[in-house]
């Protein structure tokens, strides 16, 4: 069977753009030497929805907008459906509803690939309706996977750090304050990596936040489209 990947996105451009050009990456990487087709079939929805960052009173609106254009994709004969934001997941099973294809759960990609080591502690990173609703808490409680939360204060500066990134207006000096920050909570929660539960911030976060490593749940949703594109998951 043919395979269509679709990547339902807008609720943050750039995260989007990052994701297609890391699955092209893989794809240029591991397949030697890269001709056309060895990239996967894809279908790119960036979707102009109020955002939930922090507007939650659009909630309504979003969720159906997004399962009008998750109704659209499967129409156009996605056969594997994804969505980058994280935050989105919360609603996955109202914008999926009416749709025939497969969908894969960033969730459930990062808790796969999480339980590979279970020894490490994780502390989360995300927008305010992502770690306010447990999103990824509530799943890696009945994995038995160790997490922490952040501080009020962090929660906020994340949030400010998010916002300024879609903008494009982050500065150098409030980055390396939320690094800073971050690292000095995850260490003090006795954390061995830290969770980008937000596909914005690896957009500014390399693999590592100080002496941690990170997790970018962005980079797991590429590796995650590569290998089911090629048969491989």
């Amino acid at each position: 069977m043919t395979k269509l990947i679709g990547i339902l996105g807008g609720m943050g451009p750039q995260a989007s753009a990052a994701l297609y050009d890391r699955i092209n990456q893989l794809s240029a990487k591991r397949s030697s030497p890269a001709r056309n087709a060895d990239f996967p079939h894809m279908l790119i929805s960036n979707l102009p929805v109020p955002d939930l960052i922090s507007d939650k009173d659009a909630e309504n609106k979003t969720v159906s907008m997004a399962a009008a254009e998750a109704e659209r994709l499967d129409k156009a004969g996605v056969t594997n459906l994804f969505m980058p934001c994280n935050t989105m997941h919360l609603f996955a099973p109202q914008i999926t509803q009416n749709t025939h294809c497969k969908f894969h759960s960033i969730v459930d990609i990062v808790v796969s690939e999480t339980q590979k080591n279970q020894s490490e502690k994780i502390f989360i990173l995300g927008t305010n309706t992502t770690i306010k609703s447990k999103l990824y808490q509530n799943v890696f409680d009945e994995n038995n996977i160790k997490f922490s939360e952040p501080s009020d204060d962090l929660q906020e500066k994340t949030v400010e750090v998010i916002l300024k990134t879609i903008a494009n207006d982050l500065e150098q000096d409030d980055l390396n304050y939320f690094k800073n920050l971050a690292e000095i909570e995850a260490k003090k929660n006795n954390c061995t990596a830290i969770l980008l539960a937000c596909t914005e911030l690896p957009l500014i976060i390399d693999t590592s936040i100080g002496a941690l490593p990170t997790i970018s749940s962005l980079q797991m949703m590429a590796n995650k489209i590569f290998n089911v594109y090629h048969g491989n998951s």
